[in-house]
């Protein structure tokens, strides 16, 4: 194992987690190959406690799919996203309840119905770069796009879009996971004042007024803040980090010496849809592998014995690499016709809501800048990597648009 001093728990050898040592690097780590498919011992290191990592295409998705036998966390844990009162943290009757007014905003055909929306604010946002000599694609793009696009479907006003930033930048700091739930309950208090005024005047056609109207009749007023934070602090964020880490990697890598993927896609658009499921595959977009479970009772899975209580590391960019499922899992192959079976939206029904919503606007975002800027660089400025976060991109990423 690569490292073995600073990746091994002292008391027991099993590798520890975060592998990144809270400092990501856009590649998958090397601990994820090097077990393979299977249920591994780790150590929590900032929890102090040991895990299972399962790692594995068809381990996770049994996982995801058996949601009574491993479920939500119930009690924070620190090293990882909290759950506890989000969407993610129920399941069942209850989860659907819950969940169905805002199932049909993000279905796909109504987000198809949505892409030429998605396209004119991209166009928009780089109609405002005209005469610039560079600009930082997560500030001047990425994040704006996101949370424009997120706030219409939710029903956020525009000027209170930038508040969402610090909010969610706190809530994926797992540093601090008593400022993290504080986060919540600031957005969520922000949220609760929106949707009483949607249970005032329900006539907008957004995800707000489909709760305060006749859609969310069976749905708490708790519950339906809870689900417009998840949307902004889950939405925003992971899918600025897909489009950073995308350009970046289309700007360093290439297929042949000489070449890089965004020549390839210059020269040939109708590979984006590839592209994008490819990339979603190979670029981790979080800084720890997202929401863990707890065994519910003393389990079996893969010939491992779970003791109930035990917490389970879902590494499913690791899954998303399985040689099994994914033949030469590290090349990056555009056609690759099964790059969509990858598990980077999670699966079964705790399944990402805005799967769909991403994929279109990381779709249109790329499509657009290929379209503008062939000729696309980076500028040269030092790449610094977010640390400590749920997000697994630079800071900042200063792009030359000639």
């Amino acid at each position: 194992m690569t490292e073995t001093g600073s990746l091994t728990c002292p008391y027991n050898g099993t590798p520890r987690y975060p592998f990144d040592g809270g400092e990501p690097t856009q590649y998958l780590n090397e601990v994820y190959f090097e077990l393979g498919p299977g249920v591994w011992p780790i150590w929590l290191e900032l929890a102090q406690r040991p895990a299972f990592l399962v790692n594995g295409h068809a381990l996770l998705v049994e996982v995801f799919t058996r949601a009574d036998d491993f479920l939500q966390p119930v009690d924070p844990i620190p090293g990882v996203v909290p759950l506890q009162g989000t969407l993610l943290a129920m399941h069942g009757r209850e989860h659907l309840r819950v969940r169905r007014p805002a199932a049909r905003p993000f279905g796909r055909a109504e987000v198809e119905r949505r892409r030429g929306r998605v396209r004119d604010l991209v166009e928009a946002r780089l109609d405002g770069f005209a005469g610039r000599e560079s600009f930082d694609l997560v500030a001047d793009l990425a994040t704006p796009l996101t949370l424009q696009v997120l706030g219409e479907i939710l029903g956020v006003p525009e000027a209170d879009l930038p508040l969402f930033v610090g909010w969610g930048d706190r809530f994926l700091n797992f540093s601090d996971p008593l400022d993290a739930r504080a986060a919540v309950q600031e957005m969520c208090a922000h949220i609760g004042g929106l949707l009483q005024a949607r249970k005032a005047d329900p006539s907008s056609d957004d995800i707000l007024s489909a709760y305060a109207g006749e859609q969310g009749k069976d749905v708490s007023t708790p519950e339906a803040v809870m689900v417009g934070a998840n949307i902004v602090s889950g939405g925003w964020e992971t899918t600025t980090t897909a489009l950073t880490s995308m350009v970046l990697h289309l700007l360093t890598h290439g297929p042949v010496p000489g070449g890089t993927h965004w020549d390839a896609l210059v020269a040939d658009p109708s590979l984006i849809p590839g592209a994008v499921q490819e990339l979603l595959r190979t670029r981790p977009a979080s800084g720890d592998d997202g929401p863990p479970r707890i065994a519910a009772r003393d389990l079996v899975l893969d010939g491992v014995e779970i003791p109930a209580g035990s917490i389970l590391i879902l590494g499913k960019y690791g899954a998303s690499s399985d040689p099994g499922v994914f033949p030469e899992p590290r090349t990056v192959d555009f056609t690759r016709e099964n790059a969509r079976d990858h598990l980077a939206f999670g699966a079964g029904p705790h399944i990402c809501l805005g799967k769909w919503l991403a994929i279109v606007i990381l779709e249109e975002a790329l499509a657009a800048l290929l379209a503008r800027y062939p000729g696309l660089r980076l500028t040269g400025e030092p790449i610094e990597w977010r640390k400590r976060s749920g997000a697994r991109r630079p800071e900042q990423l200063w792009l030359h648009p000639a």
